[in-house]
């Protein structure tokens, strides 16, 4: 189960909002490593270690894999991109 937190972002801004993840058989949860502006909703998907969003109104889609210790973000489609021939998406 993945859920967005609010967090708190010193000086002047918008705060800040990360993805949260139950870890699994325990009562903790886990910060993902995705993170976004707190007014912007974002949809959340998980599948294997593999988390997947969409950042209010389609404008981004990323995911992480996030059995790999501080792994990055991947970029499936972004502002006014298609996606199409992007090497993350399996699209040709």
């Amino acid at each position: 189960m993945y859920q967005t937190s609010h967090s708190h972002q010193g000086g002047v801004g918008i705060t800040r909002a990360q993805v949260l993840g139950l870890h699994i058989g325990t009562s903790y949860v886990r910060l993902t490593g995705l993170e976004t502006a707190s007014d912007e909703p974002q949809y959340i998907s998980g599948g294997g270690n593999v988390i997947y969003r969409n950042l209010c109104c389609s404008r981004t889609g990323d995911f992480r894999d996030i059995s790999v210790a501080n792994g990055r973000t991947q970029t499936i489609w972004g502002y006014g991109d298609s996606g199409s021939g992007n090497p993350n998406t399996g699209l040709s």
